[in-house]
């Protein structure tokens, strides 16, 4: 089964990287996954 994982940002600039390695290790090796960060204009430049 493949994995679509949405991520909204807005005001998240200092989370991001950290929520996709996390992701990365939770599906490990694992190929049938992607994340979408979904940009909502946020003023930090998410």
């Amino acid at each position: 089964m493949y994995a679509s994982i949405i991520l909204p940002t807005y005001t998240e600039r200092e989370n991001v990287g950290q929520m996709v390695e996390a992701l990365r290790r939770v599906f490990g090796d694992r190929q049938d996954w992607e994340v979408v960060i979904v940009v909502d204009d946020s003023p930090d430049d998410t």
